[in-house]
């Protein structure tokens, strides 16, 4: 959601995080929330080739960072696409007019490029991987139904996208009733006004409330490892862990 800390979130993760950025993004935030020995490391990326050589630089030192960030989707595809016309326009002077603008092949372009990017980078196991979008009204296709969904412009973007990922939050800020406290939520079950998803079920209830990157990890670890505990061995019992508790 605009506006609800979701750079301040990522930026929960410290030192060993990297954000890639376009530059119509900002982290004003963390420089205001975090010390500077705190914050997070960032890489503005202006066009496709920059983005091409971050998954490059990924692939060979992914296992350098704990967390790596592409915020936001949402600001990087109109990015990637000014790219991909700047390319057409030097190729063909003539589109660059009102009646000659972008069509149908520009904007495929850049959705194939973006999503085969981001399945690439989710295939890497060497780090955490995460994408924050601004919310937009789609129609969810298991449902039917229209709902606040991650904003990838492109037919189907959206869902190709989230189904990429274990977890799909919405995050919003939300007041409490009693004692009037501000704080940030993260919902990770489906609702009907939004798409959410948990594969850990990290979060049974849901919820996750005053949310940070070290607080998600504790939640994902005690939920896989408590998936682990309760799978039968062989002879019908099940495997405890040595140390678990």
């Amino acid at each position: 959601m605009w506006g609800a800390g979701k750079t301040i979130y990522v930026g929960s993760g410290g030192r060993k995080t990297l954000i890639l950025r376009p530059p119509t993004d900002h982290t004003d935030s963390i420089l205001a929330f975090y010390p500077p020995e705190q914050r997070p490391r960032e890489k503005v990326i202006h066009d496709w080739s920059e983005m091409n050589d971050a998954g490059e630089y990924l692939r060979l030192h992914g296992h350098e960072w704990d967390w790596v960030w592409l915020d936001s989707i949402s600001l990087w595809q109109d990015t990637g696409l000014d790219d991909i016309w700047q390319a057409v326009i030097e190729r063909r002077p003539d589109r660059n007019s009102l009646t000659q603008g972008k069509d149908k092949g520009e904007y495929g372009r850049n959705m194939d490029r973006l999503a085969e990017w981001v399945r690439n980078v989710v295939s890497m196991d060497t780090f955490n991987f995460g994408i924050t979008a601004f919310p937009t009204t789609r129609l969810d296709s298991p449902s039917g139904e229209r709902k606040l969904m991650p904003w990838v412009q492109g037919s189907m973007m959206s869902e190709k996208i989230c189904g990429y990922m274990t977890q799909v939050g919405y995050m919003e800020v939300k007041r409490s009733p009693s004692t009037k406290r501000v704080y940030r939520q993260i919902s990770f079950a489906e609702h009907e006004d939004y798409y959410a998803k948990d594969q850990y079920n990290a979060f049974p209830k849901g919820v996750f409330i005053d949310p940070t990157v070290p607080k998600l990890l504790d939640a994902v670890a005690v939920a896989r490892n408590g998936q682990q505990q309760s799978k039968p061995a062989r002879g019908g019992r099940k495997v405890v862990r040595k140390g678990a508790k």
